[in-house]
């Protein structure tokens, strides 16, 4: 691994364990072993690592929603495969939420005008690869004739962040068992 993919892993894994703010260079520089005037030949500031994070992320979890995408033909295989992947992430104790929803969480001030276009490029991005293969299962006579795609793909994600939030700020795992069977009633209402 180069240095510069080197500081993105650490940043990343340290912005998701202890957020953007919570998360100082110094233990990116102590986790990466090097000295600040390195990491600024990669990442000119903060907030560039704070792109990249963004970046690493998107490509990271909508490749893997691509991949579920494609291996299920059905939002019900979709939704679980997805529950299922956060259903083992946090009995490894390695799930923190959604890096999205966490990163925005934090936004202060000067954060938010910096930061506000890129979060709702994702959020734009994400309705838009749900709705996508919603209409695709439609057009498969795989989801109902009548589901309205757009508000589905909204009541996904509501549903995602809303539980997951709940879950974070709780540590109930009922809220996890609740997204479960709120993916199962959408996945029944719109399956065919």
């Amino acid at each position: 691994m180069n240095k510069k993919h080197e500081i993105l892993a650490a940043g990343s894994r340290l912005f998701y364990q202890n957020g953007f703010h919570n998360t100082g260079l110094s233990q990116i520089l102590q986790a990466c072993d090097i000295t600040k005037p390195s990491l600024y030949y990669y990442y000119h500031s903060k907030v560039e690592l704070g792109f990249a994070y963004l970046d690493h992320q998107e490509n990271r979890i909508f490749s893997r929603y691509d991949k579920w995408m494609k291996s299920n033909s059905s939002l019900k295989g979709y939704l679980l495969t997805w529950w299922n992947l956060i259903d083992r992430q946090v009995r490894a104790g390695m799930f923190n939420g959604c890096p999205f929803s966490n990163f925005a969480g934090q936004m202060t001030g000067n954060d938010k005008a910096i930061f506000q276009d890129k979060l709702l490029a994702v959020e734009r991005r994400w309705l838009r690869t749900l709705s996508d293969y919603l209409s695709s299962l439609k057009t498969q006579n795989k989801v109902k004739a009548d589901a309205n795609i757009r508000e589905t793909a909204q009541e996904i994600l509501v549903s995602f962040q809303g539980c997951v939030n709940l879950w974070k700020i709780s540590h109930d795992d009922t809220y996890l068992k609740l997204l479960r069977k709120i993916f199962l009633d959408i996945a029944g209402r719109v399956d065919n």
